[in-house]
């Protein structure tokens, strides 16, 4: 019956993510005691515990780890005084059951810090991978020296606008522009001083855009805005 419940429970959708992790935590459990209790208490039947924690694991939540070795605990300890033959196969935990059940405890928790290991290890990793991808695909759109869209990208938005019907119902406009005589600062000042000219240009161009237009670098001192 509790097995049913919590399952029911854990499968209702507009409930909290949490509160759904723990009911479900609670039903993976309750069906490891009833195993154990089925069996007699057989030690192999005790491994069902530690397969649900692995389980456990796919919540990536804490409150769901706390709740596991709380079960345990709680109901290793209560049974294990009640009906000690129902949970352990042995005279000395049928002495001392609340000692036995903090070492079942234990051994759970050990299982959990390793789970919790190397789901952290796994979040870390794609966190990386995730990082990288986003990087690469910045740098493949994007002008290293000013950060607008380079021509490739900026083509590939004109293109998607234009293939878009609903952009139909809008205005759009392209403005190109170039700086003058802009060879004469890198002859005279040096290529660093007119990088830094193409990056305050881009500054002032940026200052005078809509939050939805687009600036692009398209040539060494040629731009082009979409508005």
């Amino acid at each position: 019956l509790p097995l049913v419940l919590f399952t029911g429970v854990a499968s209702v959708t507009r409930l909290p993510r949490r509160t759904r992790a723990a009911v479900a935590t609670l039903a993976a459990l309750f069906s490891s005691a009833a195993l154990v209790q089925l069996s007699g208490g057989l030690i192999e039947t005790h491994f069902h515990f530690f397969v649900m924690v692995f389980v456990i694991t796919f919540y990536q939540d804490w409150v769901a780890f706390l709740l596991a070795i709380a079960f345990v605990v709680v109901e290793h300890a209560v049974v294990g005084v009640v009906a000690p033959h129902a949970v352990y196969n042995h005279s000395e935990a049928w002495a001392n059951p609340v000692r036995w059940a903090i070492i079942h405890a234990l051994f759970l928790s050990g299982a959990a810090a390793a789970a919790v290991v190397n789901w952290s290890l796994n979040e870390r990793a794609q966190a990386a991978e995730r990082a990288i991808a986003e990087r690469l695909a910045y740098e493949a759109a994007h002008d290293p020296l000013t950060g607008n869209l380079n021509r490739r990208e900026f083509d590939r938005q004109i293109s998607m606008l234009l293939g878009d019907p609903r952009s139909q119902a809008t205005e759009h406009a392209v403005c190109l522009m170039d700086l003058d005589q802009f060879k004469i600062v890198n002859d005279s000042s040096g290529h660093a001083a007119g990088d830094e000219v193409l990056r305050q240009v881009t500054g002032l161009i940026r200052s005078r855009m809509g939050v939805n237009d687009q600036l692009a670098r398209i040539g060494g001192d040629e731009f082009a805005v979409l508005l």
